[in-house]
């Protein structure tokens, strides 16, 4: 991609691993099981393949912005409710202010 557009600016959103890991199991694997009837052998795989997981798509973007760092920008999704996240992304973009979320 940066080849044929050497100009791109990729944002990359990480979400901390706890939060991924949870929302993953929750919403996705165990869905329909919610009521307690998970049984902690197969909670214990399910942790552990979702770290995994988490881990290899991690590994993977950080390569991509340590061979394109000037083109890329790792953003934390806890950051989003921070303005100055917002500002430092326009930054980067290069484009001019777009409305940032008020701090609640």
């Amino acid at each position: 991609m940066f080849d044929c557009f050497p100009e791109t600016r990729l944002v990359i959103l990480v979400r901390e691993p706890e939060a991924t890991i949870f929302s993953v199991l929750s919403h996705w694997a165990f869905a329909n099981q919610r009521q307690g009837n998970i049984h902690l052998e197969e909670l214990d795989q399910r942790i552990m393949a979702a770290a995994g997981s988490w881990n290899a798509q991690y590994m993977q973007l950080q390569s991509v912005v340590q061979a394109h760092a000037a083109n890329c920008r790792p953003v934390r999704y806890e950051d989003l409710g921070n303005p100055a996240t917002y500002h430092q992304l326009s930054k980067f973009l290069e484009t001019s202010s777009f409305n940032y979320p008020e701090p609640g």
